[in-house]
């Protein structure tokens, strides 16, 4: 398939969607976009006591830059920081704040991290993260025995997709989606499924960010499902590249 075979739906939240588009088109691929999520704060803890509850712990980790942006602390103590990928962690640098980070932005690559870390046992972790994402992670470090706690900063909105939007995507020939989660990817079946198009979605290729996302699609099949290994732009881009 080359570039020009090749239809490209991405789903991500702004600002990352139009920024992805971009970045597709200077390399001469065919972009649209559609996000399927919108974020809002959930955060319960008041911003004066912020400081006090993150300190509290060793290790704070970010699981999306929207965990940074929604948890709206006066200022960030002295602590080690982690992020899910490079995208956040600049998130943390633009606050002076340098942490470590996988170079798999997934949650696999996250484990992978912690789990190198020789005082992992002995540290007491804050996980920042959105209200219905990445249960795998905490629960893989508590499985280890990690000292874990989960502090949800924003909630996901699912945002709705027309019938009318589902046939302007058939008549576009968008063959390839990308979602960058399980939560994006298994809302665009479920909406395909309530307006009867589930058909022309499985004529689509779709791409995900890890296995365990391309796994999370038991009861539905795609033309084909690609792990980009991370779901930042190179990652993608190289994806792409890949297929013949």
């Amino acid at each position: 398939m080359s570039h020009t075979d090749k239809y490209i739906l991405i789903t991500r939240p702004e600002p990352n969607n139009q920024a992805d588009i971009k970045c597709l088109s200077e390399s001469g691929y065919i972009a649209s976009g559609y996000s399927l999520l919108k974020f809002k704060s959930c955060l319960k803890i008041p911003e004066s006591a912020l400081v006090d509850y993150l300190n509290h712990f060793d290790g704070i980790i970010a699981l999306s830059p929207r965990a940074i942006q929604f948890c709206t602390t006066p200022c960030w103590p002295s602590k080690q920081y982690f992020a899910i990928g490079k995208a956040t962690g600049e998130h943390w640098q633009q606050k002076g704040i340098h942490p470590h980070y996988p170079l798999l932005s997934t949650s696999e690559g996250m484990l992978e991290l912690l789990r190198s870390q020789s005082d992992i046992h002995d540290i007491r972790l804050l996980i920042l993260r959105g209200e219905i994402s990445r249960d795998w992670l905490p629960d893989q470090l508590r499985q280890d025995g990690v000292n874990v706690t989960e502090l949800c900063c924003y909630r996901q909105l699912l945002q709705p997709i027309s019938a009318s939007q589902f046939q302007s995507w058939q008549i576009s020939k968008i063959n390839f989606i990308v979602c960058t989660s399980a939560l994006q990817a298994n809302h665009l079946i479920n909406q395909a499924r309530k307006h009867a198009m589930q058909h022309w979605l499985s004529q689509c290729d779709l791409a995900v960010p890890s296995q365990r996302v391309a796994d999370s699609l038991i009861d539905f099949r795609f033309r084909h499902v690609y792990n980009c290994g991370g779901a930042n732009i190179n990652a993608l881009l190289s994806t792409l590249k890949s297929i013949v």
